[in-house]
């Protein structure tokens, strides 16, 4: 259980001795529910003791990359085999959607558009970032590249737009173009200490004369404060 402050609103002013009236701040918490990703390769033994690179590197590698996306989708989306909440759908559920804006053109968003973002999250959001997907990757650069964004474009892939840096996610839904926000403020993500951990087994497959590789790693996610997020979506249907 993670415990989360709230918004304590105006302070009040008080004339010389007089009683400061006591206040609790309001809290409530979020539930982080440790869920337990896995892989599993079975790999030639005949590949392992013939390959002129380390097999067993390149496998590893793969088993990260795959984590690292199955767990920026279940972030984003959700996973609803595993009773993850997705942070989007926390978002639009807010609020009757008062966080989302679907723009005209998904090919030629404004900068105004891309304001209300920035007037829409909580004011105590502090670490703001924009995230895009990469339909709207390059409708969003476009605007990053505007003097009027208050943008500056550092080489080819990175930027700033009204002061918060670019990223881009590809597990991002296509109807998505943006999200902008404080992420460390809308959702709380949680990870045994131990990380990924892989076993292999020469016996597991003996009768393939194969290596089994097993995968695993511990994560939660708790989309619990989503007024800190702005979703910018393409119009339904797909718009002009």
């Amino acid at each position: 259980i993670l415990p989360i402050a709230g918004d304590l609103g105006l302070s009040s002013w008080y004339l010389e001795n007089t009683e400061i009236a006591p206040s609790l701040p309001p809290t409530s918490h979020a539930v982080l529910d440790l869920k337990k990703m896995a892989s599993r390769q079975q790999l030639s033994n005949e590949l392992l003791a013939d390959s002129p690179i380390a097999v067993a590197n390149v496998v590893v590698n793969q088993v990260v990359s795959s984590f690292a996306r199955t767990a920026d989708d279940a972030y984003f989306n959700g996973a609803d085999e595993a009773g993850i909440d997705g942070l989007i759908g926390a978002v639009e559920g807010y609020n009757l959607g008062s966080n989302v804006l679907e723009v005209v053109d998904a090919d030629a968003p404004t900068t105004s558009e891309l304001a209300f973002a920035w007037k829409t999250v909580h004011q105590n959001a502090t670490d703001r970032k924009w995230v895009v997907s990469p339909a709207g990757w390059s409708a969003v650069m476009a605007i990053a590249t505007a003097p009027e964004a208050g943008a500056v474009v550092t080489d080819a892939v990175r930027a700033q737009i009204f002061g918060a840096p670019v990223l881009v996610s590809s597990q991002l839904p296509e109807d998505i173009l943006a999200i902008y926000g404080d992420f460390s403020m809308a959702s709380s993500i949680g990870t045994k200490a131990n990380g990924v951990q892989i076993r292999t087994s020469a016996d597991r497959a003996i009768e393939f004369d194969q290596t089994v590789v097993i995968s695993t790693n511990r994560m939660a996610f708790a989309p619990h404060s989503p007024e800190f997020l702005a979703v910018i979506k393409a119009p339904a249907g797909g718009g002009d």
